[in-house]
């Protein structure tokens, strides 16, 4: 999982039910997995979902509608400069989102299947749930659903970044 590292961090908890620990696995370099083990009862086999994260560097590029056909608020066309930063490698399925918040709101069931039906309030509720889950900060105040970029925790990418990390993936 972390080749040619000699140290390997660990950092996780339970849930306040107790059904439910999330861990992060992290080595030197700043790579990190994230995996949220669910619980079904004593002595029951345990549920364990892996979060792949990973890293999109930093760097500069020109945001907008190059083309000139695009929405008004697509212009002008300006230069956006993001520092790196780590997302999931893929979207967040059924299974993960359920071991995480209890509940699966999708109308096309399959734990491998991506989570569906899911409001953007519902996915900051995931991401804070995550990182509670993991021991960091939440990002969002759920009364204002406004982000806190200084906070260690989860969050969705800013839509410069969703661009930056489409040009790297």
């Amino acid at each position: 999982m972390f080749p040619g590292t000699a140290n390997v961090n660990f950092m996780g908890r339970f849930s306040p039910d107790g059904t439910r620990f999330c861990y992060i696995l992290g080595d030197d370099s700043g790579h990190n997995e994230v995996y949220v083990a669910e619980f079904t009862g004593v002595g029951e086999e345990v549920q364990l979902y892996e979060i792949s994260m990973v890293s999109i560097p930093g760097g500069t590029f020109r945001m907008g509608d190059i083309q000139g056909g695009g929405w008004s608020d697509e212009r002008p066309v300006h230069t956006v400069r993001i520092s790196a930063f780590e997302m999931s490698a893929y979207e967040i399925t059924q299974g993960q989102y359920e071991a995480v918040m209890g509940e699966n709101p999708s109308s096309f069931r399959g734990a491998n299947h991506p989570v569906e039906q899911v409001s953007w309030y519902d996915a900051v509720k995931f991401c804070n749930k995550l990182s509670e889950l993991s021991g960091l900060e939440k990002c969002y105040d759920e009364s204002t659903w406004e982000c806190d970029f200084s906070k260690n925790g989860f969050r969705l990418p800013t839509e410069a970044e969703w661009e930056l990390s489409l040009i790297h993936i």
